[in-house]
């Protein structure tokens, strides 16, 4: 249908994440958020961050009305019509996971694993946040990517499945055992539909994501 070169995220010397719905695609663009026609491709608008917000915009998340992003401690949500900056929250570190859904936003601070943290030593933390104003809803334990199933409204992290609606433990990991046949979640992993995938690209297990029962090898 058409094309369209997506434009560098000044500063971070890579191309800028992007996202889309039926009548606009949205392109993280380093100090500005470009909207192009989805039908025709041709930018029909231009969101400008504010100044004093600094940072470069590369991630986007999308969910409704709201764009969600993340500039160095700052997660800010715009309204995807306007532009406007509705809220902004600051994190205690630059290095954070997000996802969108349920109307809330996640937001994870991650480790530094090259410097040996852990998560009880290191603090950080995993918040949740209303989307339509930013007002945290509950926080718990961070550390890890995260993964959020809006069907079943779970969390995924690296410590526990939470539910999102207020953040109550819906099963803990446990230490991996390769005897059991349960959920054992310590590393990377995606949910697809009803399933958790864990594993690389040559080889996953793939577990039932509410129960944790183990559906089969691939």
């Amino acid at each position: 249908l058409w094309d369209q070169p997506l434009p560098t995220a000044a500063g971070a010397g890579k191309g800028g994440e992007f996202v889309a719905t039926e009548d606009a695609v949205y392109v993280a663009a380093g100090r500005n958020c470009v909207v192009l026609d989805a039908a025709t491709g041709k930018q029909k608008a231009l969101f400008q961050l504010p100044d004093e917000i600094s940072g470069t915009l590369v991630r986007l998340r999308l969910w409704k009305d709201y764009l969600v992003s993340d500039l160095d401690k700052t997660v800010i949500c715009l309204d995807r019509r306007t532009g406007k900056l509705l809220w902004s929250f600051e994190a205690s570190r630059p290095e954070l996971s997000l996802a969108v859904g349920g109307n809330r936003v996640f937001v994870s601070e991650l480790l530094n694993t090259r410097r040996g943290e852990t998560i009880e030593k290191s603090g950080v933390k995993t918040y949740a946040l209303d989307i339509a104003n930013g007002k945290q809803s509950w926080q718990g334990a961070g550390g890890a990517e995260l993964r959020y199933s809006e069907t079943h409204d779970l969390l995924l992290t690296a410590t526990a499945i939470y539910k999102g609606f207020d953040g109550s433990v819906h099963r803990e990991a446990v230490i991996a055992d390769p005897t059991k046949d349960k959920w054992n979640y310590k590393s990377s992993g995606y949910i697809a539909g009803d399933s958790l995938l864990i594993g690389g690209s040559d080889n996953f297990t793939m577990y039932q994501l509410t129960s944790g029962v183990q559906l089969k090898k691939k």
